[in-house]
């Protein structure tokens, strides 16, 4: 890392950590001087099969329709072209009457069982409702949704990018300042998601942090901010959904805590674990554990499994940030951070104590 950039973290670590606005307009200066440009911008058109077709289930049971114009409670969207599809959902490029393109979501229940055809309608208009609350440059935004009480859509902010798994690809590392911009901003739009539903105590959780999760903005050859997308699974303390399946997330970047009973206790430390998990793969090029050949391991004994992660750290990250992200991925929750904030700052001062990162 150039000296010039460490002046700049040293003068305004202490004002930063202090100011949210200053804090967001220097980091996004800061992140693109570190990231903007340096990645190789690859993958960047997602990968959508010619099978697709317009026809989406509506919430509540109603027959499958097919359509190329949609009405929101705000306005009306024309369908441009199926996007992406994943085990419960599909995403259409949609465009609205200023030519503005966003992104739609709406559920499919064709492939499911009857039986939790409920469950994922209120676990849809549950993260319609978190998505709305949430005001932040780095989580994805909410446009507009289904005047229907039983939403079967809503349209959210498109991310002219593409996401970090598909940008780095697997056995590709990042270089450390550039992966330690990245995740300072994908923690802060968990911070601003627990601000936004007024739980700061730690009792809320993303609960599915992982790279396709993460998105990075493009402008030209440029990476401008990561964003966090999909609260499908998101945890909030008033939440009275008691899941048809004990656990929730992807085992790949799941704490162990969560693997054998559950994520129903969920917490930010959940989230941390993974952000840190999602680090250590950005910076060794590796997951950390192979949950094929190492689940039940993982399960009976996860410090031991973990404690193999320790040697693996490359010459040009610096101990510090190698120690923060251990800590993130401590075994026991109650060792690790605390909260996303605390955590976070931990990163920043990764990037100033850190002489061999960059």
């Amino acid at each position: 890392m150039s000296a010039k950039i460490i002046r700049i973290i040293d003068r305004g670590l202490t004002r930063l950590l202090t100011s949210q606005n200053r804090l967001f307009r220097a980091g996004d200066r800061l992140f693109e001087k570190l990231v903007g440009g340096k990645i190789q911008l690859m993958n960047l058109a997602p990968a959508m099969g010619p099978e697709m077709d317009y026809s989406f289930s509506v919430a509540g049971g109603g027959a499958p329709g097919r359509t190329k114009a949609i009405k929101g409670r705000k306005g009306l969207y024309r369908v441009i072209r199926p996007f992406a599809e994943g085990g419960m959902s599909k995403l259409f490029l949609v465009e609205d009457l200023d030519g503005d393109q966003h992104l739609m979501k709406t559920i499919d229940l064709s492939r499911l069982d009857p039986a939790v055809h409920s469950e994922i309608i209120r676990r849809f208009q549950s993260e319609i409702e978190i998505m709305a609350r949430i005001e932040s440059r780095n989580v994805v935004r909410l446009i507009d949704r289904d005047p229907n009480p039983l939403s079967a859509f809503f349209i959210m902010e498109y991310i002219q990018g593409t996401d970090l798994w598909s940008l780095i690809g697997a056995g590709k590392r990042t270089k450390p300042q550039i992966a330690v911009a990245v995740m300072t901003q994908v923690l802060q739009g968990l911070i601003d998601f627990s601000r936004a539903i007024g739980k700061e105590n730690g009792s809320a959780a993303h609960r599915d942090i992982k790279p396709e999760n993460i998105l990075l903005e493009v402008e030209g050859k440029s990476v401008r901010r990561a964003v966090i997308a999909d609260f499908g699974i998101a945890k909030l303390p008033e939440s009275q959904l008691t899941g048809v399946m004990d656990f929730r997330g992807t085992p790949a970047w799941s704490p162990p805590e969560t693997l054998p009973d559950g994520s129903k206790s969920a917490d930010q430390r959940t989230d941390i674990y993974a952000v840190g998990a999602v680090l250590y793969w950005m910076l060794t090029g590796r997951e950390p554990v192979n949950m094929e050949e190492d689940f039940y391991k993982f399960v009976g004994d996860p410090a031991a499994v973990l404690a193999k992660l320790r040697p693996n750290k490359p010459q040009d990250v610096g101990l510090h940030l190698w120690n923060t992200v251990l800590k993130a991925m401590a075994a026991r929750p109650e060792l690790r951070y605390r909260n996303y904030e605390e955590f976070q700052s931990a990163l920043i001062l990764s990037l100033r104590e850190g002489r061999k990162i960059g």
